[in-house]
């Protein structure tokens, strides 16, 4: 098989979290990433007397805990603002994220209602002169897959 022409990479990516699923903010200015977008399922073994190998099998598919990192800004418009207020309300929202650029017939993955689990408050470090991020995890049932409209 011939080497791929078609890789990518994630400079243009976009990130959007929503409240209703409905009236999306795009945040693609202030995230730097999305990690930990893993599916599993459960799974289990058993092992019988007669044979070597166990009894394999499968059940429910796993929540998954996104994990998206954003530029810390102030504000209270802003992101960090906004998913701070969801952490603590308990809101449940929707991130919704590209690959490539939010181009018609470009994949994009929209989670299923989930929520905001983990959002700490910003870390300092006075050696640094890297912009400071925060990095928020989003636990939800799952991701649906479509192209951009």
């Amino acid at each position: 098989m011939a080497q791929t022409t078609g890789a990518t990479t994630a400079r243009a990516a976009t990130v959007a979290i929503s409240p209703d699923n409905s009236s999306w903010t795009d945040i693609s200015g202030f995230s730097n990433a999305v990690t930990g977008t893993q599916q599993d399922r459960t799974s289990g073994e058993a092992y019988t007397f007669d044979g070597d190998k166990a009894i394999v099998g499968v059940g429910k598919r796993e929540p998954d805990e996104a994990a998206i990192k954003i530029v810390y800004t102030e504000g209270s418009t802003e992101p960090f603002s906004v998913l701070r207020a969801a952490f603590e309300n308990a809101t449940p929202y929707y991130v919704r994220y590209t690959v490539k650029a939010a181009t018609t017939g470009n994949k994009r993955y929209t989670s299923d209602v989930g929520y905001i689990i983990s959002c700490p408050y910003p870390e300092v470090d006075s050696t640094s002169g890297d912009p400071v991020t925060v990095e928020f995890t989003f636990k939800t049932p799952g991701w649906t897959d479509a192209l951009v409209p």
